[in-house]
């Protein structure tokens, strides 16, 4: 064991004396120089340590337009679009506010003649349930209760339509039960059970000694928890 001649840690005898990270900034020293990409005038290595082309000196490309990644300060956000506003009065945190609320804002400002930002406790809704279509036509202003109340009703009309789906293949029933998870049905093999069913075929299986359904049903008759929800994504 020596120590490095540069870093003075203890490491096993290397090239001129150089551990293996002091050695490989040694070799891209010699590189030939080139200007940082940012604009700020520094001299880099033309090959980064992985012998790859060097486009920035390091940390000069983590924001804004010297990000490699950049696309114009659009970017995605769940299934909605953001764009980098760093000085919206209701920016995020992350520099970024959604599409939908900056064309309405815009709307208003061609109707009022002056910047009009819409506050917190209003909601900007897309009338078509497109949350990419940020057309103005497709656009309307909401409280939060009312936005809230929208969805939750959406969600009961979805759960009507599709009920009549959803029946237990023992006993036909379209109703289960369980007083800790609510309403949950158990998936089997072309369908589903409801919870009293599953419990008698439980039941009945320990009665006559046969192997219980959580050990034989991951490979044969494939039961699953499931709550309506969950059945509901598949329709």
């Amino acid at each position: 064991m020596i120590k490095c001649l540069k870093c003075n840690k203890s490491v096993k005898g290397r090239i001129k004396g150089l551990c293996n990270n002091c050695h490989r900034l040694y070799k891209q020293s010699l590189l030939p120089k080139i200007l940082c990409f940012c604009g700020c005038g520094e001299l880099i290595p033309s090959l980064t340590l992985d012998n790859k082309p060097s486009k920035y000196k390091k940390g000069h490309s983590s924001k804004g337009k010297n990000n490699p990644s950049y696309n114009n300060g659009i970017s995605n956000d769940k299934e909605y679009i953001i764009i980098s506003k760093p000085n919206h009065p209701f920016v995020r945190t992350n520099g970024f506010v959604p599409a939908h609320r900056l064309v309405y804002e815009h709307y208003l400002k061609i109707l009022f003649d002056e910047d009009i930002y819409i506050p917190k406790n209003i909601e900007i809704d897309h009338i078509n349930k497109n949350k990419q279509d940020n057309s103005l036509i497709n656009l309307r202003p909401l409280y939060k209760g009312q936005h809230t109340k929208r969805h939750i009703d959406e969600r009961k009309e979805q759960r009507i339509k599709y009920m009549n789906k959803i029946f237990c293949n023992l006993c036909n029933g379209k109703t289960t039960y369980n007083k800790y998870n609510g309403e949950i049905w158990i998936k089997d093999l072309d369908g589903y059970l409801c919870r009293n069913c599953y419990e008698h075929i439980r039941r009945l299986r320990k009665r006559l000694g046969l192997l219980p359904l959580s050990t034989i049903a991951p490979k044969k008759l494939g039961y699953k928890w499931l709550s309506l929800e969950n059945i509901l994504k598949n329709y």
